[in-house]
């Protein structure tokens, strides 16, 4: 099954004082604890291992999800912000994300945060915490690492790639161990002359965030793409660069700004790529097949096409791509009509081309059988993968609140979509099963999306079977949860109470689209956190108080 995801966080719950307002079908979640802190709760976020963590201006404290006591304080983590729910861009240091199984917590710390001068441009480090026991990991500071310019986990050699500066401003890669922090290998001339020139948000910020993600084409091999010249295949563990194949791309081929991911192809043997280039004044994409364990060019020749390519993926009869036209900075115009290819992996020849204009504005594709399945325009249409027809199997799918669906999934009673405030199923024939919508409370984008990931974010921590580590008991024991996942999602909506419609979270089943339960929030903007494994909802309930229900 392919599944098609945006960048989202998840937003929900309700006060204990306004539940007898909810709709007298559903029953009163069941209340299982309140606790009171010393200091006021500015958020709270539920890690992958069932832990609560809540941020206040004087402590980063861990609470135990089963009753809600302390389990670990730290007061030299004041002050840090949830990044992934707040809409900032200042230097306040901030809480990142969770390495995937694992219980380590990614901290960004600023040097100057928290106090009265400005801090801007002050250096930042890294910082992994243990959330079991809040105890320090490692830091990059101790590296002598500053200014952060993002990094990648390498799960598979158990690492993390990091991209800074060091003491004497010079810019480094290193590759460091996530369980001790020990350096693997450090690489300064890594992007000597082949910078990765990425600006996020209109920053003059040099980073790797949203860049291609190293691919594994061994065990311990890794192959990178982050630069405009050449992509290079690396031993994951020594840093010694193993091959590099030149490109001389126009732009760096980043995914956060419209170009196709990296894919590798059949057994690992084949990568391959897209990229932009450009002729005078005229932009054009290419897609080029290397072999993985030498990096020469398996084609004659790139394949060029006249836009950009913002999807690949490989089916039984070929590589299957998807692009838009460019505009004049070289980036894909996703509001311009795409088009689609099906090549030939061994040959590189087209074996048949076509471009849609009722497909503009539409989603990622995916493959069901011979199908390429795409919504576009309140339709489910197909491309025939053997002559390129276009097929409509599906209409009147329009989503309410003039969403579209971020989240496509093929299931074996249909084809499942969600955006933030709507859910549909419909058949395998397009016909509709059932269409659920509950209307959104009038959040900013930012705050919408955020109401969409959990269902999607929290799936993809567990959602394997190489669950490894000194922490196997707890992973194991929430794989069995994942039912929830499967079953329910969660969406901010606007509740009827009476004659007036007040901010609440919906619990939605995704087989039938019908309410198993709902809650009113009783403030605007909520502080609250799910744990969607457990059905667990723990909010704040006035400034110093956390509730935590069975939801």
């Amino acid at each position: 099954m392919k599944k098609i995801q945006s960048p989202s966080r998840t937003k929900l719950l309700g006060l204990p004082i306004l539940l007898c307002l909810a709709l007298n079908v559903f029953a009163q979640p069941e209340q299982l604890w309140k606790s009171t802190f010393d200091h006021p709760i500015q958020w709270l976020k539920v890690a992958p291992t069932g832990q609560l963590l809540a941020g206040t201006k004087k402590s980063l404290l861990g609470i135990d999800p089963a009753n809600g006591e302390v389990l670990w304080q730290r007061d030299d983590l004041k002050g840090l912000i949830d990044w992934q729910r707040t809409e900032k861009t200042c230097c306040e240091s901030w809480l990142e994300e969770f390495v995937p199984f694992t219980p380590y917590a990614v901290l960004r710390i600023f040097s100057g945060a928290n106090k009265t001068f400005k801090h801007s441009g002050l250096p930042d480090y890294l910082k992994l915490i243990n959330v079991l026991d809040g105890q320090d990991m490692w830091t990059t500071q101790t590296m002598g690492l500053k200014h952060q310019y993002g990094y990648f986990f390498l799960p598979e050699i158990g690492g993390m790639l990091i991209y800074a500066k060091d003491k004497k401003k010079k810019k480094t890669v290193l590759v460091v161990e996530i369980e001790t922090g020990t350096v693997l290998w450090e690489n300064r001339e890594f992007f000597k002359k082949r910078s990765p020139a990425m600006f996020p948000d209109g920053e003059a910020i040099e980073t790797i965030i949203g860049n291609q993600e190293p691919l594994f084409d061994t065990e311990e091999t890794m192959i990178t793409f982050m630069n405009k010249k050449a992509i290079r295949k690396f031993d994951a563990k020594t840093g010694e660069l193993i091959w590099e194949t030149e490109v001389k791309a126009k732009e760096v081929s980043a995914p956060r700004n419209g170009y196709a991911p990296m894919i590798l192809g059949e057994n690992r043997e084949t990568l391959y790529a897209a990229c932009v280039k450009k002729s005078l004044f005229k932009w054009y994409g290419i897609i080029c097949a290397i072999r993985t364990s030498d990096g020469k060019m398996i084609w004659k020749k790139p394949v060029k096409f006249k836009g950009g390519v913002t999807q690949m993926q490989q089916a039984a009869n070929g590589l299957i791509v998807k692009g838009v036209s460019i505009d004049e900075e070289g980036l894909p115009k996703t509001d311009k009509k795409p088009f689609f290819a099906l090549l030939d992996p061994v040959s590189g020849k087209v074996l048949w081309k076509k471009e849609y204009t009722v497909l503009t504005g539409g989603s990622d594709f995916v493959v069901r059988d011979n199908d390429i399945l795409v919504y576009a325009k309140g339709k489910l249409l197909t491309v025939n993968l053997l002559d390129g027809m276009l097929f409509e199997i599906g209409k009147d799918l329009k989503f309410k609140g003039k969403e579209t669906p971020a989240f496509i999934d093929i299931r074996d009673d249909g084809i499942f979509l969600q955006s933030s405030n709507n859910l549909m199923l419909v058949s395998l024939m397009g016909e509709k099963v059932y269409h659920a919508y509950h209307e959104a409370p009038g959040f900013s984008w930012w705050e919408k999306l955020a109401g969409l990931a959990g269902s999607m974010a929290a799936a993809s921590y567990l959602k394997t079977d190489d669950i490894s580590g000194a922490t196997d008991f707890i992973f194991a024991a929430r794989f069995k949860a994942t039912i929830n996942l499967e079953t329910y999602t969660y969406m901010l909506a606007r509740i009827e109470t009476g004659k007036k419609k007040k901010v609440g979270l919906v619990k939605v089943n995704k087989n039938d689209g019908t309410v198993a339960n709902q809650i009113i929030l009783g403030t605007r903007r909520p502080t609250y956190s799910v744990d969607e494994y457990e059905s667990l909802l723990f909010l704040k309930s006035n400034k110093r108080e956390i509730v935590c229900y069975r939801f």
